[in-house]
């Protein structure tokens, strides 16, 4: 993928944001102009439902609710054909529409940034130690006497010496994109600078720029798609813990590891990985993990913590079965 270079990306967005706030008057009628605005609004909530419901929080739930009930309002008189007043009430959504994707594009930038500099720690120690002039790589190299002899170093990290500059390149890759997104959602928080004094921004010009900030948690997205990637690398050995953990689950497949199984990702940051590919992350637990889909499965049989602690409390449930089977010997 080939990058925008620095200071062009902004140039052509100023260019285009000058052309949406010198837009000519519309000559659509009242009525087209409420339909049209009803479809962009529906389409701005749409796209809002999977990142509030995987990253909730008691402030974004309020302001989704009260843009949800705008948009009822707004609906109903669209029905009973008050076109003027149900065009203005869809305007009013897309306010509240910009304010919560600001917040939200705010939040994806943020959560970014955390994985990536996670990731971050590990390479550095990775790249100093596992260098092709480093000491570590002379153990590998040499030869040894076995069994007399023994390993001189930790065999899970040996693909280090083949993986680090796919960690590394995941890893730029991902901080460039977290860049563009960055200065996505500055360009759209300067539209103002290019409005007329005292004069209120249009909602075309409104809508691009709550377009833009789609555009910047879409960018994050990208990004952490590039940081999961380098966890499932930097992690490597972690993936045969699936053959033991999930042996029975049908949704696990270690060739094709979605990351409510993947071992190799951080537990904190699989919310993340499923996001970044549009899931829902309590979905995904709810069937993929848990079988709640599965007639006759049931969260225990499951196993979603994928040891033995949680095979525990299955096992002592099954116990009082023959007690129960006793009365039809005794019969």
């Amino acid at each position: 993928m080939s990058f925008i270079k620095k200071g062009s990306l902004r140039f052509f967005a100023q260019i285009l944001l000058l052309l949406f706030v010198a837009q000519p008057a519309s000559s659509l009628t009242v009525s087209e102009k409420a339909k049209i605005k009803r479809g962009q609004t529906l389409d701005l909530m749409v796209f809002l439902e999977v990142p509030l419901k995987n990253f909730q929080t008691p402030e974004f739930e309020k302001e989704y609710a009260e843009i949800k009930a705008k948009f009822r309002a707004s609906l109903t008189y669209y029905y009973e054909v008050n076109y003027l007043e149900s065009y203005r009430g869809f305007l009013e959504t897309l306010v509240l529409l910009e304010k919560l994707y600001e917040k939200l594009s705010l939040q994806y930038i943020d959560r970014t940034n955390q994985m990536l500099q996670n990731a971050a720690q590990t390479i550095v120690n990775v790249e100093i130690e596992f260098h092709k002039r480093a000491i570590k790589n002379t153990l590998f190299d040499r030869d040894r006497l076995a069994p007399k002899e023994k390993q001189m170093y930790d065999p899970t990290e040996f693909h280090f010496t083949y993986t680090k500059r796919d960690i590394s390149s995941n890893l730029e890759m991902g901080y460039n994109i977290l860049t563009e997104a960055k200065e996505i959602r500055q360009m759209a928080m300067d539209v103002d600078k290019f409005l007329e004094e005292d004069k209120e921004m249009d909602p075309n010009t409104r809508l691009r720029r709550v377009e833009m900030y789609r555009a910047v948690i879409s960018r994050c997205r990208q990004s952490k798609q590039n940081a999961v990637q380098a966890f499932r690398l930097i992690n490597k050995h972690e993936v045969y813990k699936v053959q033991d953990q999930f042996k029975n689950n049908y949704y696990a497949k270690e060739y094709n590891l979605d990351p409510v199984f993947d071992p190799r990702i951080p537990d904190q940051y699989k919310v993340d990985a499923s996001d970044s590919l549009n899931r829902l992350h309590s979905e995904e637990i709810r069937i993929k993990l848990n079988n709640e889909n599965i007639v006759g499965q049931t969260p225990e049989i499951a196993n979603p913590g994928g040891n033995k602690q949680n095979e525990a409390p299955a096992a002592a449930e099954e116990e009082p079965a023959p007690a129960a089977a006793d009365p039809a010997q005794a019969g």
